[in-house]
């Protein structure tokens, strides 16, 4: 009696939870939680099967409602993934000969009865490419805050020249001498000099990090996932380059 009773109250509670999901919309749908759920339901149905006949109606009943809307939930969570934008959406529905408008309100039945796992390796494949553009811009952005955020430490650039002392008021220049003899010729000596100019602390540095980076977004370039931010790329590029052509 104990066990009918737990089926009976298993069967009422899943039914009642996986109708309330079904009408949610699915942007709501927290598909881990309901995952997890599912998995707890399947356990005790499979406890329950110990004491009760395997042909028994309601247990069978039970049982295949839980797997049914088991089934769907790895397709679920696929389409759950934030990195889904509109354009991707319109091509798993074009994959499924639908047609897709972004100001629908799309409950979990309603993507259910699309037959979902017909379809489920063009929307995996959907997704991976969603999951691709989404990396690559998360690098690029990155990228670019490291270079917005970049501090370049100037120095006075400071030249030195050769310059022979100028004689005192009144005091007369010798020649230099030409007999190897001992004179008072006063020979050029070394004096540093404010140019008036600027040079970037650890240039090598900075133009070897430019270099890096310029190569990185040249082979960012060569993706198809870069489409999107495509003009913004190329602009970094220019940017950068015209940086590594500091000297």
């Amino acid at each position: 009696m104990e066990a009918r009773k737990g089926l009976w109250e298993l069967m009422t509670v899943s039914t009642s939870q996986i109708q309330e999901w079904r009408l949610l919309l699915f942007s709501k749908f927290v598909v881990l939680r309901a995952q997890e759920k599912v998995d707890e339901w399947l356990q005790q149905a499979v406890s329950l099967a110990r004491t009760i006949p395997s042909r028994d109606a309601v247990l069978q009943e039970t049982l295949g409602i839980l797997e049914r809307f088991n089934q769907q939930l790895p397709v679920l969570a696929k389409l759950s993934s934030p990195t889904l934008k509109h354009k991707h959406w319109r091509n798993i529905f074009k994959g499924m000969g639908l047609l897709y408008a972004p100001e629908w309100n799309l409950t979990v039945a309603d993507l259910m009865s699309k037959k979902l796992r017909e379809h489920q390796n063009k929307i995996s494949k959907i997704c991976q490419e969603a999951k691709a553009e989404a990396d690559m811009e998360q690098a690029f952005r990155k990228l670019q805050r490291r270079w917005e955020g970049a501090l370049f430490r100037l120095a006075k650039f400071i030249v030195t020249v050769w310059q022979e002392d100028k004689p005192q008021l009144g005091a007369t220049r010798r020649k230099k001498p030409t007999n190897g003899l001992v004179s008072n010729y006063q020979t050029p000596k070394q004096h540093s000099r404010d140019s008036g100019t600027f040079t970037i602390i650890g240039l090598e540095t900075l133009l070897a990090q430019t270099q890096d980076s310029v190569m990185t977004l040249s082979n960012m370039l060569l993706s198809p996932h870069v489409a999107e931010f495509r003009l913004e790329v190329e602009h970094w590029v220019q940017l950068l380059q015209e940086l590594g052509n500091v000297n």
